[in-house]
């Protein structure tokens, strides 16, 4: 590769030392999802990457910043991101809430289908962890009602010898998720969930299961001035560590192709 996107110069040693730990950790997982689907990637396969939020925000940004790397590269239109707020718990809730979420992500794709100049054939669903798969599910339901083939990357997948505490309900959700026959690739980075399950500070942002975008954490209710300033610190330190793993994808990607 002749360019990076990357901006990790703009960061101090001292900003890079501040990175979480919990963030670096990523990048062994990703690195083996990358090298599972790499193939697709290099055939511009993936004209949407759909993130699920809150915490496969940060996941969904280092693959978002390789995918466009690689894409400008060999001369594709760039992919296009976007986040779903997760919706784990809204099927416990009846059926009109989720139905109705799966009826507004199918009209948000489509708009973007409409407007992207490009027909969306293929898209990467990234997300941290699977537990239910209750987030992923109406997230593969409106691709589908939009016929558009997903391939489904996660982070972390605890099996359920080591303990999880996902009951019986969850854990046959999960499976079914997961052996969908509409989705064409599956593939998984480590057999545990990311320390980054749940980080709304280092996400950046909260979500409402009946919205279709997440919030700024920052701006939740009752966050003070002082602590919003705080968050706001954490989660520009997590874009940071963002970009470093990023910069540290691109080049081992440049080792293999040299």
């Amino acid at each position: 590769m002749s360019e990076k996107i990357s901006d990790q110069s703009i960061y101090s040693q001292e900003e890079i030392k501040e990175i979480p730990r919990k963030l670096l950790d990523l990048e062994e997982p990703i690195r083996k999802i990358l090298k599972d689907i790499l193939p697709n990637i290099e055939k511009g396969d993936y004209q949407l990457i759909i993130g699920d939020d809150a915490s496969g925000r940060i996941p969904t940004l280092i693959f978002d910043k390789f995918i466009k790397a690689v894409y400008k590269e060999k001369g594709f239109n760039a992919s296009q991101t976007i986040f779903f707020a997760g919706s784990r718990f809204l099927w416990s809730r009846g059926g009109e809430p989720m139905e109705k979420k799966i009826d507004d992500m199918q009209k948000y794709v489509e708009t973007i289908n409409r407007e992207s100049g490009q027909r969306i054939k293929n898209a990467l669903i990234v997300t941290d962890s699977i537990i239910s798969g209750s987030s992923i599910s109406p997230i593969i339901e409106a691709l589908k009602a939009s016929d558009i083939t997903p391939d489904l990357v996660v982070i972390g997948v605890q099996p359920p010898e080591r303990g999880n505490y996902i009951d019986a309900q969850d854990r046959n959700r999960r499976i079914g998720v997961i052996n969908d026959p509409s989705i064409r690739k599956y593939s998984v980075g480590m057999d545990r969930f990311p320390k980054v399950l749940g980080d709304h500070e280092t996400s950046g942002v909260y979500k409402n299961e009946k919205d279709l975008f997440s919030t700024r954490y920052k701006d939740y209710d009752g966050i003070g001035e002082e602590y919003g300033n705080e968050i706001q610190d954490k989660t520009n330190k997590a874009r940071g560590g963002v970009s470093i793993i990023s910069d540290n994808l691109i080049d081992w990607y440049e080792s293999r192709t040299k």
